[in-house]
This record gives C-alpha cells, sequence and structure tokens, in this order.
C-alpha cells in the first residue's frame, strides 16, 4: 500500500512554477494581455501582444518593440510553438543590440534573457538556462534593479534544482532573499522573518521554495510550515494561480508525511495525511492553470487509481502543447497504466495504449530537442516491453547526455533481461555498469536526482540486491569480494539516503584482515532467500545462502523482537532465537571452531536484521554473548583508523527528571542519578545534568575539551524517519541532522574524536521495521569511533548497575577491546545474585556500533 513516491517526485521540476511568471508581468503594460496570460488564455494573450507589438513598430519604440518580443516569446512557448518562440527572442535580441547603453536598455536586456532561460528550461537545457539565468543577473545588478537580481537568482534555483543539486538550489533562494549566510541546513525563525519582509511576490515564490525543498531534504514538518506562510502571502494578494500552485506543493508534502507514517507503521496517521493530500490536490484543481492541473489530476489518480480520471487525464495530454513537464507526466502516465494493468489483467487498459503515451512522449522530447527526456522516455518503452534494443538506445543517449541517475536505470534493466536470457557474463557486465555508475552519482552529486531521491527503495536498493544475488550464485573467491564490497555500498547508499546527503567518508582498503581475532558476517536479503557471507581473518570468505520469503523473516525477526521485550517469554524465546543462529551462525561452525583465535564476532546487517542483538541467538545450550565478543557496522568502510587508547576521560550528561517537550511526556529516569554518581567515582569527568544540559552547554563543552568518552542518560529514539530520530536536551529534541554541527569542530582533527559515545535509555521506534538505520544514523552522524546504546529501554535499575559493570571494566582492563568489555559486563549482568537479570530482555539491549 502507500503512496509511490517516484511518480511524486517526477514532477518536481516544477517545484518553482510560479517563478518566471510572477517576475516578469510587469514587462507587459497592456493589462489585457497580462490578465490573459494570468488566466492561462494564452492564445488571446498572443494575440493582444502582436496588436501591441504593431503599435510599437508604428510609433517607433525600438526598446518597447524587442520587450514585447520577448514577452511574445514565453506566450508562444507556452502555446507549444518553439519555433516560433524562438524567432521573436532572436528578433528582440537583434533589436536591443545596437541601441545606446541605458539603464533602461540594459534592464530590458536581462529581462530578455530571464525569458530565454525559461524557454531553454523547457526545452530541458538546464545547463544553458542556468548560464543564461547568471548573465540576467549580471545585467539586473549593472541596472541597479534589487527586484530583478532576486527574480534571475531564484531561476537560477530551478536550474540548480533540476540539474539535482538542492542544497544549492535552496541556498541560491536564500541569497536572493539576502539571507546572510545562505545555508538552508541552519535556517532560522529570524531567517523566515527576513523573507517575510520581502515584496510580497518575491516572498511568497521564495517561501514555497523553501518548502519544496524542505520535502527534497525530508524536513516534512518544516515543509508544511513554511509552504502555509506562501499560501497567506498568496491568499493575501488574492492571486489564484499562486494559491493553486501552493495548495499542489502542500498536497505533495503531505503525500510524503503519509508515507514517513507509513514507514513507522502508522496507518491511521498516513491515511489522515493521505486524505489531507487528496484535499490539497482538490483545491488546487480548481485554481490551477492547464499544465499544472494535468499534475493534480495525475497525483490524484495516484492516490486513487479511478477510471474515471483516464479519459480526463488523457484529454489534458493531448491538448497541452510539448514541454518537458508534459513529456514526464506522459512516461508517468504511461507506467501508472502498466502498473494497474499489472495488478489487474482484466483492466481495459492495453498494451498499445501505453506504448502511444510513451512513442508520443519520445516524439515530442525529438521535436524540443530534449535528449534526456528522450532516453526516459524511450528507456521506459524499453523497460515495459522487455527490449534490449531500446534500452541500448536510451542508454546511449544518457550518455551521451552525461546523465548518470538516467544511465543506471538502463543498464540495470539491461542486467535483467541478459540474466533471464541465462547470458550471465553479459548480466555480470550490466549490473556493474549500473552498480560503478551508483557510485559515481555518490561523489558527483550533493544529492541524488530527483528521481532517484524518493524511489529509493524501488529505483536503487534492488540494483545492489541482485547483483550481489548474481555475484553469489557463481560464488568464486573473486565474486564473494565483490558481492561484500556491494553489501558494503548498500549500507553506505542506505544512510546517504537516510539523511539526503552524502554524509558518511568512505575509507578504502581497510577490510582485509582488520582484525585478526575478528570473523565478520555480511547478510542480505534477497528475493525469498536469506544470504550470508563469513569474512575470515585470513581473508578467506565463505558464503551460505537460506531459502526464505523476506515476509517470513520480517514476521520471525518481529516475533522475536518482541518475545526479547517481555521478560516473561524466555520459554517461547528460546526457539525462535535458536531458528536465527541455524540461519545465521550454525553453518559456519566449521569454520569458527577450527579457528580458536576468533574472539569477536562483527556483523554487517541488513534490512529487519538491523533490529535485532546478534549476542541472543541460541545454539541450544548458549547464547552467541557467551562464547563471542559481537559488534555492529553499517559498514567496515566507514570504520576510520585504529588508535592506541588514550587516557580516559568522560563528560557525563542527561536529564533524570520528568519532561514534556513538543507535545510528548518523556517519564523520569529515577535511577539515572545513581547511575551518574556510580560513574563519577569510577571516571576523571565533567557533568552536565538535568538543567545544565542544554545544546548551548553542550557544543561548548565538547568544543573547550578533549573527552575520550561522551556519556549521555537520557530518553532518546532511532527510527527510520531522520525527523523522529532524537535524544531529550533539557526542554528541548536534538534532532540526529543536528548532531554532525554539534561534533564538526571536534571532528575537524582525528585525534579530537570521541571513542566511545554512550548512549544510555535511548531505544528503537517500536514498529519500525528499520529502526536501526537511525542508530546507525547517529553512530555515523557524531564521528565517534564507537558508540555503546540499546535497542529497547531497559529497567534503569539494571542499566545503572550494567554502566557500572562495563566502566570498571574498561579502566581496569586497557588490554582488552570495547566488544569484549561490552560481553564481560553482560556476563556479570546476568550473573547479579537475586535478580533475575539472566532474562534476555536485561542484558541483550546493549549493542556496540562501530569500531570495536
Amino acid at each position: 500500500g502507500g503512496v509511490d513516491m517516484k511518480r511524486l517526485v517526477r514532477f518536481m521540476v516544477i517545484a518553482i512554477l510560479g517563478l518566471i511568471l510572477s517576475l516578469n508581468l510587469t514587462w507587459v503594460q497592456a493589462q489585457t494581455a497580462q490578465f490573459a496570460y494570468q488566466q492561462g488564455n494564452f492564445a488571446e494573450a498572443q494575440r493582444l501582444l502582436n496588436a501591441e507589438l504593431e503599435a510599437y513598430k508604428l510609433q517607433p519604440n525600438p526598446l518597447k518593440q524587442a520587450q514585447t518580443l520577448a514577452w511574445l516569446a514565453l506566450t508562444q512557448q507556452k502555446l507549444g510553438d518553439f519555433l516560433a518562440a524562438e524567432t521573436s527572442l532572436n528578433q528582440s535580441l537583434a533589436l536591443i543590440q545596437p541601441l545606446a547603453a541605458t539603464v533602461e536598455k540594459t534592464r530590458i536586456h536581462a529581462q530578455i534573457l530571464n525569458t530565454q532561460g525559461t524557454i531553454e528550461l523547457a526545452q530541458g537545457q538546464a545547463q544553458n538556462a542556468l548560464i543564461t539565468w547568471q548573465r540576467a543577473e549580471q545585467l539586473y545588478q549593472k541596472a541597479g534593479d534589487r527586484l530583478g537580481v532576486a527574480g534571475a537568482q531564484i531561476n537560477q534555483a530551478q536550474a540548480w534544482e533540476v540539474l539535482g543539486f538542492y542544497r544549492r538550489s535552496c541556498n541560491t533562494v536564500l541569497k536572493a532573499l539576502e539571507i546572510n549566510p545562505p545555508e538552508c541546513e541552519q535556517l532560522t525563525p529570524a531567517s523566515l522573518a527576513i523573507i517575510a519582509k520581502q515584496p510580497p511576490q518575491i516572498a511568497l515564490i521564495g517561501f514555497r521554495s523553501l518548502g519544496n525543498l524542505d520535502r527534497l531534504l525530508g524536513k516534512l514538518d518544516e515543509s508544511v510550515k513554511v509552504l502555509e506562510m506562501s499560501l497567506a502571502l498568496a491568499q493575501e494578494m488574492n492571486s489564484p494561480q499562486e494559491v493553486g500552485k501552493t495548495f499542489f506543493s502542500l498536497g505533495n508534502t503531505q503525500q510524503a508525511r503519509a508515507i514517513s507514517a507509513e514507514t513507522l507503521n502508522q496507518p491511521q496517521n498516513a491515511e489522515k495525511l493521505r486524505q489531507s493530500a487528496a484535499d490539497y490536490y482538490q483545491k488546487a484543481a480548481q485554481l490551477a492553470g492547464e499544465e499544472l492541473l494535468l499534475l493534480v489530476h495525475l497525483q490524484q489518480f495516484h492516490l486513487e487509481p479511478s477510471q474515471d480520471l483516464i479519459p480526463q487525464i488523457q484529454a489534458e495530454i493531448a491538448s497541452l502543447p510539448p514541454s518537458r513537464t508534459v513529456i514526464y507526466a506522459q512516461v508517468d502516465f504511461a507506467e501508472t497504466l502498466a502498473n494497474l494493468k499489472a495488478k489487474n489483467p482484466q483492466t481495459p487498459i492495453t498494451q498499445a495504449q501505453i506504448s502511444r503515451y510513451l512513442e508520443k512522449a519520445r516524439q515530442e522530447a525529438v521535436q524540443l530537442q530534449d535528449l534526456q527526456a528522450q532516453s526516459y522516455a524511450l528507456g521506459t518503452l524499453g523497460q515495459l516491453s522487455n527490449s534490449q534494443g531500446l534500452l541500448e538506445q536510451a542508454l546511449l543517449i544518457a550518455q551521451a547526455e552525461n546523465a548518470p541517475e538516467i544511465a543506471y536505470r538502463w543498464q540495470w534493466q539491461l542486467g535483467r533481461i541478459y540474466r533471464q536470457q541465462g547470458k550471465i557474463v553479459e548480466a555480470m557486465a550490466a549490473y556493474r555498469a549500473a552498480f560503478d555508475t551508483l557510485q559515481v552519482l555518490r561523489g558527483d552529486l550533493v544529492a541524488l536526482n530527483l528521481d532517484i531521491q524518493f524511489s529509493f527503495r524501488e529505483q536503487v536498493e534492488p540494483v545492489y540486491r541482485e547483483y550481489a544475488e548474481l555475484l553469489l550464485e557463481s560464488g568464486t573467491q573473486e565474486h564473494l569480494k565483490k558481492a561484500r564490497q556491494v553489501i558494503e555500498a548498500l549500507q553506505i547508499a542506505e544512510l546517504d539516503n537516510y539523511f539526503q546527503d552524502v554524509c558518511s567518508t568512505i575509507k578504502k582498503d581497510n577490510v582485509e584482515g582488520i582484525d585478526p581475532k575478528s570473523a565478520i558476517f555480511y547478510t542480505i536479503v534477497l528475493q525469498g532467500r536469506l544470504a550470508v557471507i563469513l569474512s575470515l581473518p585470513d581473508g578467506s570468505l565463505v558464503s551460505h545462502i537460506t531459502p526464505i520469503s523476506q515476509k517470513e523473516l520480517e514476521s520471525q525477526a518481529e516475533t522475536l523482537r518482541r518475545y526479547l521485550q517481555e521478560p516473561d517469554r524466555l520459554l517461547s524465546l528460546k526457539p525462535i532465537s535458536q531458528r536465527f543462529y541455524q540461519w545465521l551462525i550454525e553453518p559456519f561452525n566449521p569454520q569458527l571452531q577450527g579457528n580458536t583465535s576468533i574472539n569477536t564476532l562483527v556483523f554487517v546487517l541488513d534490512g529487519v536484521l538491523q533490529n535485532l542483538p546478534m549476542g541472543v541467538l541460541y545454539d541450544g545450550e548458549k547464547y552467541l554473548a557467551q562464547k563471542y565478543a559481537i559488534a555492529l557496522t553499517p559498514s567496515l568502510q566507514l570504520l576510520g583508523p585504529k588508535f592506541p587508547q588514550r587516557d580516559i576521560n568522560a563528560l557525563i550528561t542527561g536529564v533524570s527528571e520528568e519532561q514534556t517537550v513538543d507535545g510528548r511526556q518523556f517519564s523520569s529516569l529515577e535511577n539515572v542519578p545513581k547511575e551518574w554518581k556510580s560513574l563519577q567515582s569510577l571516571l576523571p569527568s565533567s557533568t552536565l545534568f538535568n538543567t545544565d544540559f542544554t545544546k548551548s552547554n553542550l557544543q561548548k563543552s565538547l568544543t573547550d575539551d578533549s573527552y575520550s568518552i561522551v556519556h549521555i542518560a537520557t530518553h532518546g529514539q532511532f527510527s527510520s524517519d531522520p525527523e523522529q530520530t532524537y535524544l531529550l536536551l533539557w526542554n528541548q529534541l536534538l534532532n540526529v541532522k543536528d548532531w554532525d554541527s554539534l561534533f564538526q569542530l571536534r571532528n575537524r582533527q582525528q585525534s579530537g574524536l570521541i571513542d566511545l559515545l554512550v548512549l544510555s535509555a535511548c531505544e528503537t521506534a517500536s514498529g519500525d521495521k528499520r529502526a536501526a538505520l537511525g542508530l546507525a544514523g547517529v553512530a555515523v552522524r557524531t564521528g565517534a569511533r564507537s558508540t555503546l546504546a540499546t535497542l529497547w529501554q531497559v529497567n534503569d535499575e539494571a542499566t545503572a548497575v550494567f554502566m557500572e559493570h562495563f566502566y570498571e571494566i574498561l579502566r581496569n582492563n586497557p588490554q582488552l577491546s570495547k566488544s569484549e568489555v561490552l560481553q564481560k559486563a553482560q556476563l556479570k549482568l546476568m550473573e547479579t545474585a537475586n535478580q533475575d537479570w539472566a532474562v534476555p530482555y536485561f542484558w541483550a539491549s546493549y549493542v556496540l556500533v562501530g569500531n570495536w
């Protein structure tokens, strides 16, 4: 179930749809032509402009003539007559060129360039549009036109967005609005207040741009807030078109929130948000111009695929002139119809109908000379018809256009076709090409391209999984090494996607022989199978595949997780825990038992397995934690170099008192003061407790002193949604996205890195299958070498005792690794007299992430 975000985002190309129109309306003094354009009556606007042009020829007034020709070009482009638009634009530039230099000439020249950029962008030439708008900005600067400068910069933001550079786009909008420093990540209420003081037509566009970009960056609550500010301004200005566009943006954000709610297993909230999205689309439909109306109807169709909407969408596509937006709409519509047909073969939709839309989209892309759109339409046609030839053509175009975000999709689809044909060598080469292209994308773009960004599960993840599966089927040492590399890369890509940025720094060539006492388990969930690769200290690799469906694996994992959190379910827990032992560990017992030097098992876990503590796996007699020290890592490529143990110096912090923050209730942690007191007696330390535990105090402490350990005892949650991953400070929630700025001063020098971050009393979000992504995200975001955390919130009396054991063993045994210290503390807790703490609920929750 749920909304398909791939389709939602395909139309973010029009995220700032109103920019050009709002900024250029002053070009034409004739109110009737302006009004006709605003109402979307472009044919009438063209007729009036032609009449105005004749009047200026009679006067004669070449400046006004050039200005009117530029406006006419914009109207002709809206009517789909790109040839006429280009002719009008060239005539406009030819008229203005020989005129004497005046402020008025400079301003009108800038306006003409603004129009040129708009037409270039409509034809899919984002790079050319960007350069043209940069020239327009220079001319507006020269003419001293502040409003023009802002408009040209906001137009550039639109081009940056289409090119895939979302932060640069957002920062360009802030620059246009004179927000200094222009940093989207650090946008404050004061910055929003500055935007609000801009001229209304600039402020409303600025707010809408930022709201759309917040959505792309995953800041969904902020997106709603900022878009509502844009809506208020549009309503004050009594501009139906601007109100309609903002309603559309709000609908898109509510759809994104519905997806997030589903991920967090909140079906009622998701349904409520979907209804809210539908309401916004309904309002937008009543006010939108023709092009936007098509997009609104497509979004409504995705929310609820009603047969009644099909003829309406067909008619709208047929009536609209070609543009990149309309081409992408046709591709999207064809894909939606294909999905409907696949789910319900009785649907009266034919393959020929679907192919016709894609062929029409391709022809229009050729007409516009938009090569990226050509590749997109052609490749989708190849994908839906399983045509190797069409996919190869689409790939050639994408590569010639240097569009890796499109190229990898066709490489992937070719890999699938070759695999179906049994051409394994060709399939391997195509998958490798798709994988390599995704690695290039990671390095080259600040964030993944729009089409990729919101469809990670459907459009990116399967490339890694299918390629790994192909390599595992071969089973050679060389292919197993490559499969391990693919699994590592998938974990890193998941974290990049989680934060919507490239936050993690990859360390090269440190996977082999990383620790002579450690064996490393890589897991990957495949279609109907669970694959495990074991990497031994000598560098050799062994693999095993268990036939089990993803649904069954998830169901078993959720049951085990539930039993772990119910201390009285020990008898039910052991058999299911033994099942996981049989899948993950037992096949490798000959290798593990044959190498007595191995005392630590490290796990790179995939999917739902990330939510399980590996120490609880049961062999019928003992838990894994009773036999081995255990650590987790999102990826060995994220581990920093080893450092000699430093002197222990701890910062002990947290909140023990009851709190209500952002409408959430947090109970008091009664045993936390006892925990703090015990740690202070064990370690040289500084403290920040309760009212002192604020963001500014924490930042100051981390900047002023070099702590090897930071211990935080407070409520916190790890979630697959970064917005829901936080720590409780005094009267404030610290979101995971703020962590890097908090720790970044220390991280500039490796020697300043925190050796161990301990998060006591935190938990993974209930019912969230991928909540441990948040824990991995925290571990990566802080840059700490190791993070000790809890997967669920344990009785805080047991936590206080466990922490005392942990730090006592750490202090007195400098020769032990952190994973060995954790193991010994867990064993000691199990042996506590007069307590039932041998039950896994009490000791299994603690996990070590990172450098063990």
